[in-house]
Protein backbone atom coordinates (compact mmCIF):
# COMPACT_ATOMS: atom_id res chain seq x y z
CA UNK A 1 0.00 0.00 0.00
CA UNK A 2 2.97 2.30 0.81
CA UNK A 3 3.78 2.58 -2.70
CA UNK A 4 0.20 3.66 -3.58
CA UNK A 5 0.41 6.87 -1.26
CA UNK A 6 4.08 8.03 -2.78
CA UNK A 7 1.96 8.30 -6.10
CA UNK A 8 -0.69 9.88 -4.87
CA UNK A 9 1.65 12.37 -2.86
CA UNK A 10 3.65 12.74 -6.11
CA UNK A 11 0.72 13.89 -8.25
CA UNK A 12 0.45 17.32 -8.52
CA UNK A 13 -2.69 18.37 -10.65
CA UNK A 14 -5.34 20.97 -11.43
CA UNK A 15 -8.67 18.85 -9.23
CA UNK A 16 -11.50 18.46 -11.81
CA UNK A 17 -9.10 16.82 -15.05
CA UNK A 18 -6.58 15.74 -12.40
CA UNK A 19 -9.25 13.66 -10.49
CA UNK A 20 -10.30 12.30 -13.51
CA UNK A 21 -7.14 11.49 -14.84
CA UNK A 22 -5.88 9.87 -11.24
CA UNK A 23 -8.63 8.01 -10.98
CA UNK A 24 -8.55 6.16 -14.06
CA UNK A 25 -5.08 5.61 -14.28
CA UNK A 26 -5.57 3.68 -10.83
CA UNK A 27 -8.44 1.65 -12.06
CA UNK A 28 -6.20 0.61 -15.37
CA UNK A 29 -3.04 -0.08 -13.34
CA UNK A 30 -5.08 -2.32 -10.46
CA UNK A 31 -6.96 -4.68 -13.46
CA UNK A 32 -3.52 -4.68 -15.46
CA UNK A 33 -1.52 -5.57 -12.18
CA UNK A 34 1.44 -3.40 -13.46
CA UNK A 35 3.24 -0.97 -11.23
CA UNK A 36 1.85 2.46 -11.89
CA UNK A 37 4.79 5.45 -12.87
CA UNK A 38 6.36 7.40 -10.24
CA UNK A 39 5.04 10.70 -10.00
CA UNK A 40 5.45 13.62 -8.28
CA UNK A 41 3.19 14.70 -5.17
CA UNK A 42 3.56 17.01 -2.70
CA UNK A 43 3.72 15.55 1.03
CA UNK A 44 1.75 17.26 3.66
CA UNK A 45 2.92 15.78 7.20
CA UNK A 46 1.72 18.43 9.52
CA UNK A 47 -1.99 17.85 8.01
CA UNK A 48 -4.31 18.26 11.12
CA UNK A 49 -6.48 15.35 12.13
CA UNK A 50 -10.07 16.11 13.58
CA UNK A 51 -11.61 13.58 15.70
CA UNK A 52 -13.70 10.66 13.52
CA UNK A 53 -17.15 10.96 14.88
CA UNK A 54 -17.10 6.91 13.39
CA UNK A 55 -15.23 4.93 15.33
CA UNK A 56 -15.28 2.09 12.04
CA UNK A 57 -13.87 4.29 9.85
CA UNK A 58 -9.74 5.11 10.04
CA UNK A 59 -9.45 8.59 7.88
CA UNK A 60 -5.46 9.62 7.44
CA UNK A 61 -5.01 12.48 5.65
CA UNK A 62 -1.74 11.37 3.25
CA UNK A 63 -1.18 14.87 1.45
CA UNK A 64 -2.34 18.14 -0.36
CA UNK A 65 -3.14 19.34 -4.01
CA UNK A 66 -3.41 22.24 -4.91
CA UNK A 67 -7.80 23.47 -4.34
CA UNK A 68 -7.74 19.41 -2.90
CA UNK A 69 -6.74 16.68 -0.21
CA UNK A 70 -5.62 13.13 -0.42
CA UNK A 71 -6.73 11.28 2.36
CA UNK A 72 -6.47 7.16 3.18
CA UNK A 73 -9.42 5.41 4.28
CA UNK A 74 -9.86 2.08 6.38
CA UNK A 75 -12.89 0.85 7.46
CA UNK A 76 -13.69 -3.14 8.74
CA UNK A 77 -17.38 -2.27 9.76
CA UNK A 78 -18.47 0.01 6.95
CA UNK A 79 -19.44 3.84 7.03
CA UNK A 80 -23.18 5.14 8.13
CA UNK A 81 -25.08 7.29 5.95
CA UNK A 82 -23.25 10.95 5.59
CA UNK A 83 -23.06 14.04 3.75
CA UNK A 84 -20.80 16.37 2.88
CA UNK A 85 -21.70 19.98 2.53
CA UNK A 86 -19.48 22.03 0.90
CA UNK A 87 -16.65 19.23 -0.50
CA UNK A 88 -16.81 16.60 -3.56
CA UNK A 89 -15.41 13.67 -2.88
CA UNK A 90 -13.60 11.08 -5.30
CA UNK A 91 -12.99 7.43 -3.62
CA UNK A 92 -10.74 4.99 -5.40
CA UNK A 93 -11.27 0.86 -4.11
CA UNK A 94 -7.94 0.29 -3.39
CA UNK A 95 -8.39 -3.42 -1.02
CA UNK A 96 -11.77 -5.26 -0.21
CA UNK A 97 -15.73 -5.59 -1.13
CA UNK A 98 -18.44 -4.10 -0.56
CA UNK A 99 -21.56 -2.07 -1.50
CA UNK A 100 -21.67 1.97 -1.85
CA UNK A 101 -24.53 3.48 -1.76
CA UNK A 102 -24.68 7.07 -3.21
CA UNK A 103 -27.98 8.91 -3.33
CA UNK A 104 -30.14 6.43 -4.67
CA UNK A 105 -27.59 4.37 -6.09
CA UNK A 106 -25.96 1.51 -4.73
CA UNK A 107 -23.30 -0.20 -6.44
CA UNK A 108 -20.85 -3.60 -5.37
CA UNK A 109 -17.29 -2.08 -4.77
CA UNK A 110 -14.12 -4.20 -5.46
CA UNK A 111 -10.25 -2.43 -5.71
CA UNK A 112 -9.66 -0.43 -8.95
CA UNK A 113 -13.57 1.13 -8.60
CA UNK A 114 -13.65 4.65 -8.48
CA UNK A 115 -17.03 6.64 -7.66
CA UNK A 116 -17.27 10.52 -7.61
CA UNK A 117 -19.61 12.13 -4.87
CA UNK A 118 -21.00 15.87 -5.39
CA UNK A 119 -21.49 17.88 -2.60
CA UNK A 120 -24.80 17.17 -0.49
CA UNK A 121 -24.84 13.72 -1.74
CA UNK A 122 -26.04 11.05 1.27
CA UNK A 123 -23.74 8.13 0.91
CA UNK A 124 -22.29 5.17 2.94
CA UNK A 125 -20.46 1.82 2.74
CA UNK A 126 -21.53 -1.94 3.53
CA UNK A 127 -18.04 -4.18 3.79
CA UNK A 128 -18.87 -7.61 3.06
CA UNK A 129 -16.14 -9.12 4.30
CA UNK A 130 -12.63 -8.25 5.45
CA UNK A 131 -10.90 -4.75 5.55
CA UNK A 132 -12.00 -2.00 2.77
CA UNK A 133 -9.54 0.48 1.95
CA UNK A 134 -9.51 3.52 -0.12
CA UNK A 135 -8.51 6.91 -1.35
CA UNK A 136 -10.72 9.48 -1.07
CA UNK A 137 -9.73 13.09 -2.48
CA UNK A 138 -11.58 15.90 -1.37
CA UNK A 139 -12.07 19.00 -2.95
CA UNK A 140 -11.87 21.95 -1.68
CA UNK A 141 -8.99 20.43 1.12
CA UNK A 142 -10.92 18.49 3.79
CA UNK A 143 -10.20 19.47 7.01
CA UNK A 144 -12.65 16.72 8.84
CA UNK A 145 -15.18 19.13 9.77
CA UNK A 146 -17.79 18.70 6.81
CA UNK A 147 -18.45 14.97 7.62
CA UNK A 148 -22.33 14.90 8.57
CA UNK A 149 -24.01 11.75 9.66
CA UNK A 150 -27.52 11.37 9.25
CA UNK A 151 -29.67 10.75 12.71
CA UNK A 152 -30.46 6.93 13.33
CA UNK A 153 -33.52 6.14 12.97
CA UNK A 154 -35.83 5.89 16.06
CA UNK A 155 -37.00 2.78 17.40
CA UNK A 156 -41.19 2.48 18.21
CA UNK A 157 -42.72 0.90 20.69
CA UNK A 158 -42.95 -2.12 18.62
CA UNK A 159 -39.56 -2.45 18.45
CA UNK A 160 -39.35 -1.83 14.56
CA UNK A 161 -37.50 0.49 13.24
CA UNK A 162 -38.87 3.64 11.46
Amino acid sequence: MNRWWGILRAFPFAPAAGLAVLGTALALVLRSGQNPPALPVVFDPAAAVAPNPHPGLLSQPIGSLPGASVHHLSTTTGVNPHVHRTHDETVVILSGTGRMYVGETERDISPGLTLVIPRGTVHSLEVFEGTVEAVSIFTPPFDGKDRHFLAPPEKASSGRVH
